[in-house]
């Protein structure tokens, strides 16, 4: 009997065997089928683990993107992996992806169910599969049975959301979490905590008393959100952070079952707490000597950072007997409270630089420490140099060194100014001041010579200004750039002496000027996801060719690429223009609303090319025969383009309903201005009014998709600022039912102001001999509301050392000097002009001419032995009563007295004359 028995299972055994294997099936309409499968084990009960590996072909259709399988695994438990898992789209568009899933027999329900959801050339689809895996079943026993063991019945609870979460540093996080039961057994009793990341890089606050959700149940296929909220300090590190889940639950059977689950979460970088900078490092004095003392300061900001520093101790390192040492005090300063709202603290160290010295730059390092925001302690460094030259021997200096602009721009022109100052008791003769250095490649002079003479310089007037134009060349660099002002002159023993001084010109980077124009976009509202398309020129409107710029179209809500959303630009010469055009939709999940899109062209870093931003509006309408009818403004133009302050100008709107199917009427249109806000209160109100109309008008309807036109005339204050103000349209108005809304638009009107200046008297002698130079004292006032560009002096009709001055842009109210020298050029009256020319805010040059005149007689010739030396004293003169010389000396004093009295005669006559027309 036992044998027979026996035999029977072997059979029953072998015949199972035998049958082993799996059936896959597949809806009729699938596009995407399972074709091969197989499994690494045979047989498989109960209890079995093994591994499943099946092939997903593609039937047909395009490119496949967006590409999740859900497994619904029937008795099969699904090991080490989630239900949903991605599958590689690439794979599916060549044609197949093989998949292999790790799998627990825990049952007698063999069929286990594929579901891949995807998108076929952005078309959203589905395909359902099935495989059914023959597994033998347990036979019928006649041995008694053991209790049923309930540990099995696991749900299965995991988070489900496929978009990684994104936070800024400095900011809140709030997270909502969508939680799944993925099985088809009850969980009870659930906590789910989040754990964030342990270490030193992530630092947060957490904004509520737990981090614990508690759900009483989840049944099979129910969902609930997990929320966290926490805010993640500034101090955190830009990366990608893994945090935890905990479950703690029980199934139906009340047995408890944990589990975790990792969530990846990116953290961008944020505005720093805190952010230390060195600035305004100074000495008092100019020029700082071997040998000499000087006050050694400089600014500590923490203006880019957004939180207070409580305490920094600065002090000094490089200090050496044979370089810098602190002259008195200590090597040590203490800071309290530096808030980002301040400019900075001032911090002063007294200096020595040692008589060892010689002519060079010497590092110094500033070393600041402190607590950061977690009272963790940081320092910051910084390099700076100071300039030392050898030991003060001569009597004349180089100070107050100066460039107009600051920094001046590769291929522009420039001011270099500065003083030289006689610092001794004795005068100083025939200086001559030469600029050495100058080079076609690098730094030259835009016009005249490069040297200037000064006739003295006395103890009592000790200094005089030096100016030389300068011309920046157009391939140069960034960076200082030496020159060497060279001095020759004669001291109180007429001896002949030299001083050298290097200066350094500061040279700024020419940028290119790239502009957006010619913006086409779409003037109808979008249509639910229908891609449309935005076109543009990049226009390189500067002399400099632009290239490597990376170009981008970007939206912050709803709206997403078609096409590829980065372009770039290699090279784009002078003058030259380049058109884009980008393929962009609307997600299904776009509102009934404008959506802003920033166009972006960057290039390979801020010193070459600054960043450019231009936004437009796209509006999107979800449902074209519902919804809410909206009235824009379409299009806008005032003439003139930009309004004067204190004149009237018109203003055409063109307002369009964007609705495809319901008209807006009854329509209540009024424009408010921004104010005004002048701390006189005669000078403030409103900075736009209407003329001889009110603020407010009526429009009867405008039909769908059709704009109705308006011409309005404003007028601007007088004392409005220079700048770009806002208009807000609002409108009140009914649909085509009488349902009422309201809905407002901003408008921008540039401002600017009318320049002007005033000068002081230019005063011209009456007489002049030629080529006898004449100092013109100028002193230049800004009496306008704008600043006034590129101001210039030119000098016409006379002889100049400086026949085009350049200062640079003169701000409102602000008072600067330029000293000229001018002089006839031939005998009789001579008149020119002194001509005052600057750029105004709309780009226009302005100019303003002042005639002078004056009468010019010739220059005594006293031969070609001379009758002064350079020193100003007369030469070969024999005594009165010299032998042979009475008569030469009596001639040349009888024919000067002579000449003085036909002059003085004849300047008498002209102005009696004068004096009798003017009476007449």
């Amino acid at each position: 009997m036992k044998k027979s028995k026996l035999l029977m299972m072997v059979c029953i055994f072998m015949i199972t065997w035998s049958m082993i294997g799996f059936y896959a099936q597949a809806a009729d309409t699938n596009e995407m089928i399972v074709d091969i499968y197989s499994v690494d084990k045979s047989p498989i009960s109960e209890g079995t683990e093994f591994n499943l590996t099946f092939g997903l072909k593609k039937i047909s259709g395009g490119t496949i993107s967006d590409a999740t399988l859900t497994i619904n695994p029937g008795s099969f438990t699904l090991k080490n992996t989630g239900s949903v898992i991605s599958v590689n789209a690439a794979n599916l568009t060549s044609g197949k992806d093989t998949i292999t899933l790790p799998l627990k027999c825990s049952g007698v329900n063999n069929t286990m169910v594929l579901t891949l959801d995807y998108k076929d050339d952005g078309t959203p689809k589905q395909a359902v599969n099935s495989i059914t895996i023959d597994m033998v079943k347990p036979s019928a026993d006649t041995t008694p049975s053991t209790p049923t063991n309930t540990q099995k019945y696991n749900p299965d609870l995991t988070v489900i959301n496929q978009t990684m979460p994104t936070v800024t540093a400095g900011s809140k996080l709030n997270l909502a979490l969508e939680l799944q039961n993925l099985n088809t057994h009850r969980a009870k009793t659930i906590s789910v905590e989040l754990v964030p990341p342990s270490g030193q890089d992530f630092y947060y606050e957490s904004n509520t008393m737990s981090m614990v959700n508690y759900i009483k149940e989840i049944k099979s296929k129910d969902k609930f959100t997990l929320n966290y909220s926490l805010h993640v300090l500034s101090a955190t590190k830009a990366k990608t952070y893994i945090f935890q889940l905990r479950y703690k639950y029980y199934n139906a059977y009340g047995d408890e079952k944990t589990k975790t689950q990792d969530i990846h979460i990116k953290v961008k970088k944020g505005v720093p707490d805190i952010q230390l900078a060195i600035k305004d490092v100074k000495t008092t004095d100019d020029v700082l000597y071997a040998g000499q003392e000087t006050a050694f300061s400089f600014l500590v900001d923490n203006h880019a950072g957004i939180g207070t520093i409580k305490h920094i101790e600065a002090s000094l390192q490089g200090l050496s007997q044979d370089g810098f040492s602190i002259a008195n005090g200590v090597n040590s300063q203490s800071l309290y409270g530096l808030s980002p709202t301040i400019d900075g603290k001032l911090v002063t160290f007294n200096i020595y630089a040692s008589e060892k010295m010689t002519t060079g730059n010497y590092p110094l390092k500033v070393h600041l420490k402190y607590q950061d925001s977690q009272n963790n302690e940081q320092t910051f460094e910084k390099e700076v140099y100071i300039r030392v030259l050898k030991k003060k021997e001569a009597s004349l200096n180089v100070t107050n060194i100066t460039t107009i602009p600051s920094g001046v721009g590769a291929g522009k022109e420039g001011q270099l100014s500065f003083m030289v100052k006689n610092t001794s008791k004795e005068t100083m003769k025939h200086i001559k001041v030469s600029l050495k250095g100058l080079s076609a490649e690098s730094i030259n002079l835009a016009q005249g010579m490069s040297n200037q003479v000064i006739t003295e310089l006395t103890p009592e007037k000790a200094e005089e200004k030096v100016m030389f134009n300068i011309f920046v060349a157009e391939k140069l660099a960034k960076g200082s750039y030496p020159l060497t002002v060279y001095l020759t002159y004669r001291d109180a023993q007429h001896v002949e002496r030299t001083l050298e001084r290097e200066i350094f010109v500061q040279v700024e980077q020419k940028k290119a000027n790239i502009l957006i124009k010619h913006v086409q976009v779409p003037r109808h509202s979008i249509i639910d996801t229908k891609p449309f398309s935005i076109s543009f020129d990049v226009v390189n409107q500067s002399k400099l060719e632009a290239k490597d710029l990376t170009v981008s179209v970007k939206s912050t809500d709803s709206i997403v690429p078609v096409s590829q959303n980065v372009q770039l630009v290699q090279s784009l010469a002078p003058g030259a223009k380049k058109q884009l055009s980008f393929q962009l939709q609307a997600t299904s999940d776009a509102k009934t609303q404008n959506h802003l899109l920033n166009i972006e062209i960057k290039g390979k870093d801020e010193q070459s090319f600054t960043t450019i931003n231009q936004y437009v509006g796209i509006y999107v309408n979800k449902d074209q025969s519902a919804g809410k009818p909206n009235i824009i403004v379409d299009s806008y133009a005032t003439k003139p383009t930009i309004v004067n302050a204190g004149q009237n100008f018109d203003m055409h709107l063109s307002f369009n309903n964007t609705h495809k199917t319901k008209k807006v009427q009854n329509i209540k249109v009024f424009l408010t201005a921004e104010d005004n806000t002048a701390k006189d209160s005669s000078k403030s109100g409103s900075v736009f009014t209407p003329v001889n109309s009110s603020n407010t008008f009526f429009i009867d309807e405008i039909l769908p998709k059709t704009s109705v036109d308006k011409k309005l005339t404003l007028y601007t204050i007088p004392y409005a600022p220079a700048k770009t103000h806002t208009i807000k349209v609002n409108f009140e108005y009914e649909d085509d039912k009488g349902a009422t809304y309201t809905a407002t638009e901003l408008i921008s009107v540039p401002v600017i102001q009318q320049s002007s200046f005033i000068t002081s008297d230019i005063n011209i002698p009456d007489t002049m001999t030629v080529n006898e130079p004449h100092t013109l004292n100028l002193e230049i006032s800004n009496t306008g509301k704008t600043t006034l560009d590129n101001f210039t002096v030119l000098v016409e009709g006379f002889g100049a050392s400086n026949t085009r001055g350049y200062i640079g842009n003169l701000e409102s109210g602000r008072t600067t000097y330029h000293k000229v020298d001018v002089w006839p050029l031939e005998e009789g009256k001579a008149s020119g002009y002194i001509i005052f020319t600057y750029t105004k805010p709309n780009g226009e040059i302005e100019e303003v001419k002042k005639e002078i005149t004056t009468v010019a007689e010739a220059g005594v010739d006293f031969g070609t032995e001379g009758m002064i030396d350079e020193e100003g004293n007369m030469m070969n003169i024999e005594p009165l009563n010299a032998k042979g010389n009475k008569v030469p000396i009596l001639l040349i004093i009888i024919v000067v007295v002579i000449a003085a009295a036909i002059v003085f005669i004849g300047v008498r006559r002209f102005k009696k004359k004068k004096d009798m027309m003017d009476h007449e």
